[in-house]
């Protein structure tokens, strides 16, 4: 959960960002929205710990430097190279929701 206002009012926002209308008419809704969006994100840190996914990491931030911290580590990269990361970490140990039957993964 969100550990104050700003944080839930700024995480609010994204997830009526990503689904493109409002939801506070459908709080089950936005609550399962926001526990797949934390949860895909706590799998794409959590799996910064595994070597190989270190050294891609790494190698982007040595690529092309720029000005997006990589979540879980200390490294600077461009922001698609930083979502491609993530993304990537997101699905490393196959620990986030998804929906299995489309083989796909909602917080993506």
């Amino acid at each position: 959960m969100p550990s104050n206002d700003t944080d839930r009012a700024a995480l609010e926002y994204l997830i009526g960002d990503i689904v493109g209308r409002d939801l506070s008419a459908a709080p089950a809704l936005q609550a399962k929205i926001r526990l797949v969006l934390l949860d895909t994100a706590a799998c794409a840190i959590g799996s910064m710990n595994d070597p190989v996914v270190q050294q891609v990491a790494e190698r982007f931030g040595t690529l092309s430097p720029g000005p997006v911290r990589i979540p879980g580590t200390d490294i600077d990269t461009g922001i698609a190279d930083a979502v491609f990361v993530m993304t990537m970490a997101a699905c490393w140990f196959e620990a986030c929701e998804g929906v299995a039957s489309a083989h796909g993964r909602p917080g993506l």
